[in-house]
């Protein structure tokens, strides 16, 4: 087989797979944390006017629907690190640190758990401040 045709082969096969995820995607319903997130610009705009406890509460859903989200995230790296460690290859050790390494996803498990805690933060400063609103 030549290299193109390995290529080509490679290509479709990526191609494939990248189709039945955004089909898989698509099709998933949307949860009830997910409706709970705002767009940047809704976000932003409530955050400049938050006045009453309806405002801060919907901003600490955000950030809760957020944290859920982040930690889902970590997980899918961190059994994605697993699956690596479990049938290494050479990539870790020509590109460490490169997407598809272990150490790659256990540094993103990591950040989105960080995320997460920040995000879970804020939900509580926002609750905090719906119930002092008056």
């Amino acid at each position: 087989m030549t290299h193109a045709t390995k290529f080509q082969t490679f290509r479709t096969a990526l191609l494939t797979a990248v189709m039945a995820m955004l089909m898989g995607v698509i099709s998933l319903p949307v949860s009830a944390e997910d409706s709970k997130i705002l767009k940047k610009d809704e976000l932003k705009n409530l955050i400049s006017n938050a006045k009453t406890a309806q405002d801060h509460q919907r901003i600490a859903d955000h950030y809760a629907a957020k944290a859920e989200q982040f930690e889902a995230e970590a997980t899918e790296h961190a059994e994605e690190a697993a699956k690596y460690k479990a049938n290494p290859n050479m990539h870790e050790m020509k590109h460490p640190g490169s997407p598809q390494t272990a150490s790659h996803c256990e540094s993103m498990a990591r950040s989105l758990r960080d995320a997460a805690k920040q995000a879970r933060q804020l939900a509580e400063d926002h609750q905090a401040m719906a119930k002092s609103v008056k």
